[in-house]
């Protein structure tokens, strides 16, 4: 129990929130969808930062539609 508080604790905080979201034309539900899906993609690494990482949500999330 005691390690999975301490890895909770190391955890980044999440580069991309709501509001992010919103700016890129999402509503509604999906958008906590996509929050964890970015937060995904942020832990495994997959992009350099922020406006990578909000490049390839806007660029997924057309392709969604």
């Amino acid at each position: 129990m005691r390690a999975e508080v301490e890895a909770e604790a190391s955890l980044p905080t999440p580069w991309v929130n709501g509001r992010d979201l919103m700016e890129l034309g999402l509503r509604g539900p999906v958008i906590g969808d996509w929050k964890r899906r970015a937060y995904d993609e942020q832990l495994e690494g997959r992009f350099a930062d922020k406006a990578a990482l909000l490049r390839w949500v806007a660029d997924q999330a057309r392709v969604n539609k």
